[in-house]
C-alpha cells in the first residue's frame, strides 16, 4: 500500500499482482480516497501497542519515504522499529534497485531521514537471498555491514 496515495501500487509487467480489482475496492470503501495509516495509528494508540513501519523502496520513492515519515512525526507517532524494504528478491522489483550498490544507496538515505525524525528507533535493512548465493556473497555481505 502506498502510503501518500492509499492505494496498491502496480508494476509494469507484474502479472502476478495485478492490483486493479484491490484499487477498485479500496476506492469504493473510501471513496475515492485511498486506505491510508490513520487507523492503524488509531488502532496503535488505543491499545498501546509497539509497532513496527515496513518502508517500501520500490514502488515508493526516497522524497515520498521522507514525506511519509515527516507525516507521521509531525503527528507524534513514534514507530521503534523500521523495516527498510520487503520482497527485495521478488523478481519484478529488481529492475527498480538492479544492484545490490543501488539498494545500499537508498536503505542510506532512508534510514539517515529515519535517524532525524526518530533517533531511538531501530532500523532493519532485509538482505536479499540471491545475494546470499551469488559466488561474491562474502564481499556483497560485508557492504552491508559496513
Amino acid at each position: 500500500l502506498n502510503p501518500i496515495s492509499g492505494f496498491l501500487d502496480s508494476v509494469e509487467g507484474d502479472t502476478a499482482r495485478d492490483h486493479s480489482k484491490d484499487n477498485e475496492l479500496i476506492e469504493r470503501q473510501t471513496g475515492g480516497k485511498g486506505k491510508h495509516s490513520d487507523t492503524f495509528f488509531t488502532m496503535v494508540n488505543e491499545t498501546d501497542s509497539d509497532y513496527s513501519i515496513v518502508l517500501n523502496v520500490h514502488t515508493v520513492g526516497v522524497e515520498e519515504n521522507r514525506e511519509f515519515l515527516r507525516k507521521i512525526h509531525n503527528q507524534g507517532h513514534k514507530p521503534k522499529w523500521f523495516e527498510i524494504g520487503n520482497e527485495l528478491n521478488y523478481n519484478t522489483y529488481r529492475k527498480m534497485i538492479p544492484t545490490v550498490e543501488d539498494y545500499i544507496q537508498t536503505a542510506t538515505k532512508i534510514s539517515r531521514i529515519i535517524r532525524r525524525k526518530f533517533p531511538d528507533a531501530k532500523i532493519g535493512v532485509p538482505i536479499p537471498n540471491p545475494i546470499y548465493g551469488h559466488k561474491n556473497s562474502y564481499k556483497r555481505n560485508k557492504k552491508f555491514q559496513e
